[in-house]
């Protein structure tokens, strides 16, 4: 070993860097530090890909479902008052809360819906005035 690797080493080690040989019979090296760093880095980045994806997809969903259950709240009150060019299906309130509660049954847990009839709950009270 040639007293220049031998002091880079001591340095390095010196330092508080562990130094792994990329190859025996070179004086190449690479930090265990810098390299650790580097893969955390690129498994970090692939998961955060992978959530960005998977976030994208339910949005996708949820938007969808919330057009499609706004459609069906505007048929409920589209009734007569819209113009005939329109050709606009009228459908009871009954048929359509059956309708939409049965589009969010695969969207939302349990416990979700739970929240969403206690807020709507409450938003009723402050309209009746309770």
């Amino acid at each position: 070993m040639n007293m220049q690797r031998a002091q880079f080493e001591q340095w390095a080690q010196r330092n508080g860097y562990l130094i792994e040989k990329l190859q025996d019979n070179h004086a190449t090296y690479e930090f265990s530090s810098t390299l650790n760093a580097y893969h955390g880095w690129q498994a970090a980045t692939e998961q955060s890909q992978k959530e960005i994806a998977a976030l994208q997809a339910r949005e996708k969903v949820l938007v969808n479902l919330a057009k499609l259950t706004y459609g069906y709240l505007w048929h409920i009150n589209a009734g007569l008052d819209a113009p005939a060019i329109l050709n606009v299906t009228s459908i009871t309130p009954e048929k359509c809360s059956h309708i939409v509660r049965k589009l969010w049954l695969d969207v939302l847990t349990k416990e979700q819906r739970g929240e969403g009839i206690n807020k709507a709950l409450e938003a009723l009270a402050t309209v009746r005035g309770e």
